[in-house]
């Protein structure tokens, strides 16, 4: 087995979406981006999702996993857990991890303050030192913070409570702040952010999939906060567009869980250009059920698109679909039963090959209990079970 956890408790997680991009033109090399995605209802821990405050990152061969106020950094190459990360002022702030973004040798988390300040988003380096605070040139709301991404010598920081999102760069000097140039649709929060490929994406999505789904649009920004053009709801009616956003590989992936075709909320995936241009749409597989949410989470890069299905198929067991850059499917990942697979996902590149990360949070009898599933594909894209991280 590659990793030995159980000694740790890593119950309640959310993992970090991640993907992998060259950024070209702009100058930099391959690196490594991601933005958490915690779909839930604050305090809430029995209806299915991450609990917020609880993340892991995929970067490269090593997992940086969130528990509460810690940040434990496992080795897949050595099969260890190598080392804690904690804040330099946790005994002041009583604050709790609750999304991560690891790239350019980087690692940058939110947390939320218990004592009712707000929220702070760290910068560290890859081992947890040289901590930097970044600053809040307005204050930012309860859920700033609450996605944060890496990429393209950009770090992106969602504040939804005030319909924006901070632009810094790698020193966490802040460069813009980003706003919606228009009116948005009816119940949309501007913010749900993420930075790949020279393009800065932010979707203004549902809060959680708990509300009335709005018709949702999508923004997007060069690296400079320059706003490029406005992406909107192709169906309409709801669906939820741009509650789930990525981008990597030349691809700008746009979930709508709350799209209803075949079923109620089954679910859709919008894939476009850099440009705006629409590429292709995915639908669920084999669609048997209503509520699927297929498109509530997603991660594209390493030459692959990932979207989750949380609660497709029955007794919400979820899945997760692996798809080319074309759109052709390669690989489904299944839950059991009551598994909420695939409620949000993680990609990287390693020695090993491709590596994988799947959620699946589980509705217990006082709560959620967690796991969290990691693989590997080799290049004859055969996939490898690595180990799975459980609940203490």
């Amino acid at each position: 087995m590659a990793i030995t956890t159980s000694q740790y408790n890593t119950s309640h997680l959310a993992i970090v979406n991640t993907d992998i991009f060259t950024c070209g033109s702009v100058g930099y090399d391959t690196s490594l981006s991601g933005t958490s995605r915690s779909y839930t209802r604050t305090g809430n821990t029995s209806d299915g999702f991450a609990k917020i405050g609880q993340a892991i990152c995929l970067h490269s061969s090593r997992l940086y996993v969130i528990e509460n106020d810690q940040i434990k950094i496992f080795s897949e190459g050595s099969g260890s857990h190598i080392g804690i990360i904690t804040t330099s002022d946790q005994s002041t702030t009583n604050g709790v991890f609750r999304s991560i973004a690891c790239g350019h040798g980087r690692i940058v988390a939110g947390q939320q303050i218990s004592n009712g300040s707000a929220n702070i988003v760290y910068v560290f380096d890859h081992l947890g030192g040289n901590e930097i605070k970044l600053p809040k040139s307005n204050g930012g709301g309860n859920r700033y913070g609450v996605e944060v991404s890496i990429g393209c010598g950009r770090i992106v920081v969602s504040d939804i409570d005030n319909n924006q999102a901070y632009v810094h760069d790698l020193q966490g000097r802040e460069i813009k702040r980003l706003t919606p140039h228009d009116t948005l649709p009816s119940g949309a929060l501007y913010g749900f952010a993420a930075v790949g490929s020279g393009r800065i994406v932010v979707g203004a999505g549902n809060r959680s999939n708990t509300q009335t789904a709005t018709n949702g649009a999508v923004y997007v920004y060069d690296l400079h906060g320059t706003f490029l053009f406005k992406l909107n709801s192709p169906s309409g009616g709801g669906e939820g567009f741009g509650q789930e956003v990525s981008v990597g590989d030349g691809r700008i992936v746009v979930g709508a869980p709350r799209h209803s075709g075949t079923y109620t909320d089954d679910g859709k995936v919008y894939v476009y250009d850099l440009n705006g241009n629409s590429l292709f749409n995915l639908d669920p597989p084999n669609a048997d059920s209503t509520g699927q949410l297929f498109g509530v989470s997603s991660a594209v890069g390493c030459g692959k698109i990932m979207i989750g299905a949380q609660t497709y198929g029955s007794g919400d067991a979820g899945r997760a679909f692996v798809y080319n850059l074309d759109g052709d499917l390669l690989i489904t990942f299944t839950g059991n039963s009551g598994n909420f697979l695939g409620a949000s996902l993680a990609i990287s590149n390693t020695q090993s090959g491709t590596m994988y990360a799947i959620s699946q949070p589980r509705i217990g009898s006082y709560g959620v209990t967690s796991h969290v599933n990691w693989y590997f594909m080799d290049d004859l894209n055969q996939v490898h079970y690595l180990d799975q991280l459980n609940d203490r």
